[in-house]
């Protein structure tokens, strides 16, 4: 029942959020929020505190819900804010590590572009001085190598996950090879 009314919270404060026009101070008035959703997800999703296969087995949205107005809501934020304000790119970083680690499938079923914008994120915060930001970047680039190799490489099933992963590659071939190159930079 907690879960269900956080994801809540996140979706009312996450729409009103993403329909802000032009605002004189960002940090004020979008970040320093969207920041506390990705930081009440994440606290969410990392605490073991639900078993979320109940919410897909039951047909419940919760989850989704949140999980899909939090990644767009980080998606209206530029790579520039984003790593600009510190607190905004450690939340969003953390949350990244935990989705990646947590709930790959709902990131690999993103369109091309969400996946893409993921992974440039990640790659500009693997160059970050900040350690624990690079450390999460790392951690996270780790979930999805090991979901490629666990699912595509050694699976024997072809789930949409999967598909949906090996169309992201194909479309973007030049981004784990990139990510791979910041990494051997760093």
């Amino acid at each position: 029942k907690l879960f269900w009314e956080t994801s809540k919270i996140i979706v009312a404060h996450g729409t009103r959020v993403l329909q802000l026009a032009n605002v004189q101070d960002m940090y004020a008035s979008k970040y320093k929020g969207t920041a506390l959703c990705f930081v009440i997800l994440l606290r969410g999703l990392a605490g073991n505190y639900v078993n979320f296969g109940v919410f897909e087995l039951y047909g419940d949205p919760s989850l989704n819900d949140a999980l899909d107005i939090t990644l767009r809501l980080a998606l209206s934020i530029p790579l520039n804010h984003l790593m600009a304000y510190q607190k905004l790119a450690r939340a969003y970083f953390q949350l990244i590590e935990v989705l990646t680690h947590n709930h790959t499938a709902f990131l690999v079923l993103r369109d091309s572009a969400t996946f893409l914008h993921i992974g440039t994120s990640l790659e500009t915060g693997l160059k970050s001085l900040d350690v624990s930001i690079s450390s999460q970047c790392a951690a996270a680039v780790d979930s999805l190598a090991a979901f490629y190799f666990n699912n595509i490489v050694h699976g024997e099933s072809q789930t949409p996950a999967t598909q949906s992963f090996v169309s992201h590659i194909q479309k973007n071939p030049q981004i784990f090879p990139s990510i791979l190159k910041t990494l051997f930079e760093i």
